[in-house]
């Protein structure tokens, strides 16, 4: 192989990120993606993946034209395999460059050499606003054409705003054609300077308006070739590690009166080709849906079986490669929420324009996203799925586990043995207790906001303000039982996270199924601790910044929907930092 000088290629504070990295996962595969500096040599760099199981949409996030995608080869050749010049050659697709280093990072391979950066190239905006005067391309393609000087000022101002990376506002009523004034310029800014444009909605009807309508009729009439995907949440799809789950352990896991519905959802599963909940024929139940449905926090990412499979991830592939992404509100600020808090694994790839319609909704959608919410629901659901004593028989992830250890004892591993009966005699009822004073707590806030409000309405709605926190029975009745519901949760998760080191410890390599398992009951464990954290932040912290209330609904049945909230009262700061300057 030639030799490349390293020197050419990164700069010292490159390689040193690089080598460090590469050591904190002991020497392992370690993919990252690095910016170039006008001399085309890596400057920075960010480690993006780890492990051998590298998939190309792992940079989407993070990489744009003319930057490289470097990861280390462990034994020292750096002859690239087969996959390292598919990956490559699918990268330089999109203008990325490839190198492979050793993991002391002092020789490189270039598979593909970096690009030139590229100079945006402004829309002719005449030329532009010709697509919908009479005449142009759209009024010879639309029977129904009728010339509409808003569209024209709107176009304008849209392909204005392209042009001087400005951000503009546009109110126009109803009738206007406001998806064709944006639709046009972003299409064609998207298709010139290979950059990415989101399109955010409120609404699935006008979803699918643009995807179903407006976008393939632009494709006919524009006469570009471009990509548009409807982008849905990692909740709209199945999950297959869990499919895997519920086919093995159906029994332990799905209540009785769920079973038909989960064998149909099953059967389902064998011949849908998206995975999607639209797919269906039929409404799932959500308590069926949830034990389903792909969820971010429970993800394996690349360390998962069936990722090669995975339909999240094969949507996730269609969007990395589209032009214009369709999105909702809700999905958007979901993911501007958790790259705020540096989640890397989010559901959007990187774009760089973002148009929103029904824009007047974005605010209160927002709130949500930037607050937070505990039910009682949420909680006790949380707990139930680790143990669940109702019906003939116990149900859940703990009883599962305590077959899988009581099976791996049988190899000679006595310390599980112990373990599976301490979950049996000891876990089991803390949990159990855990779930109980879940909704004692839970009432105790019901009827404190009843008494309260004094409202006997369906939904009563109570604000926590310094009055309420003054109160004596406010004190009395809910901050003192508070401290103790809270003593209770923060000792379970206590002992499940012990079980959870225990298991590891006794058990340093785990089959798929058992790190599966161990996955989804470190999940709920998570679970618990974000919902001490959140219901903490709404019933003892006091701030001016954030507005706290608490809702309860009445319900013919069973007990009463109770709901925490917080939201910001101002959301200025979270929009510019997240929207307005990106």
């Amino acid at each position: 192989m030639p030799k490349f000088n390293i020197e050419n290629y990164l700069s010292a504070q490159a390689i040193a990120k690089i080598r460090d990295e590469i050591e904190r996962a002991d020497g392992n595969e370690v993919y990252f993606v690095g910016n170039c500096d006008d001399n085309k040599i890596v400057t920075s760099v960010q480690a993006v993946a780890r492990g051998n199981s590298f998939s190309v949409v792992h940079v989407q996030e993070f990489a744009e034209r003319s930057d490289v995608v470097i990861h280390n080869h462990p034994t020292g050749n750096l002859t690239p395999s087969t996959a390292d010049n598919e990956i490559a050659h699918e990268l330089a697709n999109d203008g990325i460059a490839s190198y492979i280093v050793n993991n002391e990072v002092d020789e490189i391979y270039p598979i593909v050499e970096p690009f030139d950066k590229k100079e945006e190239t402004e829309l002719q905006i005449e030329k532009v606003v010709n697509y919908l005067e009479p005449g142009g391309a759209v009024s010879k393609h639309m029977p129904q054409y009728e010339h509409r000087p808003q569209q024209i000022d709107m176009i304008r101002a849209v392909a204005q705003a392209f042009n001087e990376k400005k951000i503009a506002v546009i109110e126009a009523g109803t009738g206007v054609g406001k998806s064709l004034a944006y639709l046009i310029p972003a299409i064609i800014w998207a298709n010139v300077n290979k950059q990415r444009c989101a399109i955010s909605t409120r609404t699935i009807n006008l979803q699918e308006q643009l995807i179903g309508k407006d976008i393939p009729f632009l494709k006919k009439t524009l006469g570009l070739n471009f990509e548009a995907v409807l982008v849905k949440g990692r909740g709209n799809y199945v999950c297959l590690r869990k499919v895997d789950s519920l086919k093995k352990e159906a029994e332990s896991l799905i209540e009785d009166e769920y079973q038909e519905e989960v064998n149909t959802l099953l059967k389902w599963i064998e011949r849908t080709e998206d995975g999607s909940r639209s797919d269906l024929n039929f409404v799932p139940t959500g308590e069926v849906w949830e034990l389903f449905q792909a969820e971010a926090d429970n993800c394996q990412r690349t360390a998962c079986p069936f990722f090669k499979d995975c339909f999240v991830m094969k949507a996730r592939r269609r969007a990395s490669k589209a032009d214009i992404l369709v999105v909702n509100h809700h999905l958007l600020f979901a993911d501007l929420s958790l790259k705020a808090v540096g989640v890397k694994n989010t559901v959007l790839p990187k774009y760089h324009h973002l148009v929103f319609d029904e824009a007047h909704e974005i605010e209160e959608v927002a709130v949500n996203y930037f607050g937070g919410q505990v039910t009682r629901h949420g909680v006790a659901r949380t707990i139930r799925r680790l143990f669940n004593p109702a019906g003939k028989k116990t149900k859940g992830m703990l009883p599962i586990l305590v077959q899988n250890l009581k099976k791996a004892s049988q190899q000679g591993k006595k310390k599980l043995d112990e373990i599976s009966k301490k979950i049996v005699m000891d876990v089991y009822s803390i949990c159990d207790y855990g779930h109980e004073a879940t909704q004692t707590f839970m009432d105790q806030l019901a009827s404190y906001v009843e008494e309260t409000s004094k409202e006997n309405w369906y939904e009563t709605k109570l604000r926590l303000t310094d009055v309420i926190y003054q109160d004596g029975d406010w004190q009395d009745k809910i901050e003192n039982q508070a401290a103790n519901y809270f003593k209770v949760l923060a000792n379970l998760i206590s002992v499940l996270s012990a079980l959870v080191k225990d298991i590891i410890d006794a058990m340093p390599t785990l089959s798929n199924e058992l790190e599966s398992l161990m996955q989804d009951i470190a999940t709920q464990i998570r679970r618990l601790k974000d919902a001490v954290d959140t219901m903490n932040s709404i019933l003892k912290e006091r701030d001016d910044e954030f507005v706290r209330w608490i809702e309860v609904v009445n319900r013919r049945r069973g007990r009463k929907i109770v709901r925490l909230h917080i939201a910001p009262l101002n959301i200025s700061e979270q929009m510019r930092e997240l929207v307005l300057e990106k």
